[in-house]
Protein backbone atom coordinates (compact mmCIF):
# COMPACT_ATOMS: atom_id res chain seq x y z
CA UNK A 1 0.00 0.00 0.00
CA UNK A 2 1.17 3.48 -1.07
CA UNK A 3 1.49 6.31 2.11
CA UNK A 4 3.14 9.15 1.09
CA UNK A 5 6.54 8.38 2.57
CA UNK A 6 6.95 5.87 0.74
CA UNK A 7 5.53 7.08 -2.73
CA UNK A 8 8.71 7.00 -4.72
CA UNK A 9 9.78 4.22 -3.13
CA UNK A 10 6.54 2.26 -4.02
CA UNK A 11 6.36 3.89 -7.64
CA UNK A 12 9.77 3.32 -9.00
CA UNK A 13 12.19 1.31 -6.99
CA UNK A 14 10.19 -1.14 -6.05
CA UNK A 15 8.41 -1.26 -9.56
CA UNK A 16 11.85 -1.95 -10.53
CA UNK A 17 13.62 -4.36 -8.09
CA UNK A 18 10.26 -6.58 -7.96
CA UNK A 19 10.51 -6.60 -12.15
CA UNK A 20 13.80 -7.62 -12.18
CA UNK A 21 13.59 -9.95 -9.34
CA UNK A 22 10.93 -11.66 -11.92
CA UNK A 23 8.28 -10.98 -9.11
CA UNK A 24 5.16 -12.18 -11.24
CA UNK A 25 2.69 -9.13 -9.98
CA UNK A 26 3.14 -6.03 -8.48
CA UNK A 27 -0.23 -4.47 -6.64
CA UNK A 28 -0.09 -0.47 -6.24
CA UNK A 29 -2.80 0.57 -3.80
CA UNK A 30 -3.26 4.17 -3.36
CA UNK A 31 -6.06 4.80 -0.62
CA UNK A 32 -5.20 8.76 -0.64
CA UNK A 33 -5.50 9.07 -4.46
CA UNK A 34 -8.34 6.22 -4.23
CA UNK A 35 -5.84 4.71 -7.18
CA UNK A 36 -5.30 0.95 -7.72
CA UNK A 37 -2.83 0.01 -10.56
CA UNK A 38 -1.97 -3.93 -11.15
CA UNK A 39 0.89 -4.96 -13.61
CA UNK A 40 1.73 -8.43 -14.36
CA UNK A 41 5.23 -9.76 -15.39
CA UNK A 42 5.25 -10.50 -19.26
CA UNK A 43 7.11 -13.04 -21.02
CA UNK A 44 9.61 -10.42 -21.85
CA UNK A 45 10.59 -9.89 -18.25
CA UNK A 46 8.63 -6.53 -17.89
CA UNK A 47 5.72 -5.38 -16.47
CA UNK A 48 2.64 -4.70 -18.24
CA UNK A 49 -0.33 -3.02 -16.52
CA UNK A 50 -3.46 -5.69 -15.97
CA UNK A 51 -6.71 -4.54 -17.15
CA UNK A 52 -9.42 -4.05 -14.89
CA UNK A 53 -12.58 -5.98 -16.36
CA UNK A 54 -16.03 -4.82 -15.37
CA UNK A 55 -14.68 -3.28 -12.23
CA UNK A 56 -12.62 -6.74 -11.14
CA UNK A 57 -9.35 -7.50 -11.32
CA UNK A 58 -8.41 -11.63 -11.98
CA UNK A 59 -5.31 -12.64 -10.92
CA UNK A 60 -2.58 -13.87 -13.38
CA UNK A 61 -1.09 -15.78 -10.80
CA UNK A 62 -3.84 -16.81 -8.74
CA UNK A 63 -6.26 -18.77 -11.39
CA UNK A 64 -9.70 -18.12 -9.99
CA UNK A 65 -8.82 -15.21 -7.83
CA UNK A 66 -10.18 -11.78 -8.00
CA UNK A 67 -10.71 -8.62 -6.31
CA UNK A 68 -13.27 -6.11 -7.15
CA UNK A 69 -11.67 -3.02 -7.26
CA UNK A 70 -14.35 -0.46 -5.29
CA UNK A 71 -14.38 -2.72 -2.71
CA UNK A 72 -11.15 -1.17 -1.34
CA UNK A 73 -12.73 2.15 -0.99
CA UNK A 74 -16.15 1.25 0.50
CA UNK A 75 -17.22 2.41 3.76
CA UNK A 76 -17.22 0.47 5.70
CA UNK A 77 -15.40 -2.55 4.16
CA UNK A 78 -16.94 -5.72 2.90
CA UNK A 79 -17.36 -8.26 5.44
CA UNK A 80 -14.86 -10.99 4.76
CA UNK A 81 -17.36 -13.96 4.81
CA UNK A 82 -19.62 -12.37 1.78
CA UNK A 83 -16.41 -11.63 0.20
CA UNK A 84 -15.17 -15.37 0.51
CA UNK A 85 -18.53 -16.98 -0.47
CA UNK A 86 -18.06 -14.26 -3.78
CA UNK A 87 -15.04 -15.81 -4.38
CA UNK A 88 -16.55 -19.43 -4.10
CA UNK A 89 -14.14 -20.91 -1.54
CA UNK A 90 -16.17 -22.55 1.15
Amino acid sequence: MVSPESAERDRVKKYQEYELAGITEYWLIDPLREEAIFYHLGIDGHYHPTPIIEGKLHSKLLPGFWLEVANLWQEPLPKVMQTVHKLGIQ
